[in-house]
């Protein structure tokens, strides 16, 4: 998705474009059935103040087991990890004072602490990865409005950590200095509680979705699906209120000839990625997840 396009929405002014790839494969032997699946999302994102560039890169891999109880009937166990890239930032915008070491900074923090190496010349570096695990229910059904119902219980843990020598200032003439209509001292604290939260915390979350198979004519088909989050957040400290639930509509224009797929979708989330890409969401990022979130894409399916 571009920021460019001119019939989307109105989009938050530093987003710029998002992207999503993924690769799979899937192998039945007798009633189990194994998927496997990489996937990965850029999502690049300019601010107008430091740090600028804030884009998040994120690698997820994914298992999945279904066993098939009977021909319309079967149960799975699935299991995902994401690991984000990390994210360093060589300096930051406090009300107005530019603390780091680009070429419009006004101050410089450094530590002789040896835990601040990594760094490097950079003043932050976040990282993070999440891990689900997901039992459910697949069910194909013969009926006027739906042909599928899927229902499936997930828990997600999240696992965040940054790392900055601003938190270790103690002087009373550095944390005094006046910024804007506040101190040095009050805009730091504001900036470190908007971090991402270092202690780990979990997700249970409810899915429901359902699906109907349009067939328009040999080898085409449509198919719409709606798929419902209903979430439940444990020992998480949120900074914002947040919405307990999301849900995508999907819809996606099918094509099948001999054992090649080609499928053109659209998705539409209603509170962005809420319950579907758990490592796009924060302290730092929750304030965007009452907001909707679209894209576009194309699939091929290689049956062998």
């Amino acid at each position: 998705m571009e920021s460019s396009w001119d019939f989307l929405p109105e989009v938050p002014p530093s987003f710029k474009n998002t992207s999503s790839n993924s690769y799979g494969i899937k192998s039945k032997i007798s009633k189990l059935k194994v998927e496997i699946e990489n996937s990965e999302i850029d999502l690049n994102l300019k601010r107008s103040r430091e740090p600028i560039d804030v884009s998040l890169a994120a690698e997820k891999t994914s298992l999945k087991i279904n066993y098939l109880i009977n021909p319309s009937l079967n149960i799975y166990f699935a299991n995902s990890k994401t690991d984000a890239e990390k994210q360093k930032f060589n300096c930051y915008d406090f009300n107005g004072l530019v603390i780091g070491t680009c070429p419009i900074a006004g101050l410089n923090i450094s530590s002789s602490n040896p835990k601040y190496d990594e760094l490097g010349d950079n003043l932050i570096q976040i990282t993070g990865k999440t891990e689900s695990r997901m039992f459910g229910i697949h069910r194909n059904i013969k009926n006027n409005f739906i042909d599928m119902v899927d229902i499936s219980f997930q828990q997600t843990k999240h696992n965040f950590n940054w790392l900055t020598p601003i938190e270790d200032i103690k002087s009373s003439i550095i944390l005094d200095i006046e910024v804007g209509n506040s101190t040095l001292g009050n805009e730091i604290n504001n900036v470190l509680q908007s971090l991402p939260q270092r202690s780990i915390w979990k997700t249970n979350q409810l899915n429901l979705g359902i699906q109907r198979t349009l067939k328009i004519k040999k080898g085409f088909t449509i198919i719409p699906s709606l798929d419902i989050k209903i979430l439940d957040y444990k020992d998480y400290k949120n900074i914002n209120d947040i919405p307990n639930s999301n849900f995508r509509f999907s819809l996606s224009f099918n094509y099948i000839y001999k054992n090649i797929g080609i499928s053109l979708f659209g998705d539409y989330y209603h509170n962005n990625l809420l319950g579907f890409e758990h490592i796009t969401f924060t302290q730092r990022t929750e304030k965007y997840f009452e907001d909707p979130y679209g894209e576009i894409g194309l699939k091929l399916t290689l049956n062998f």
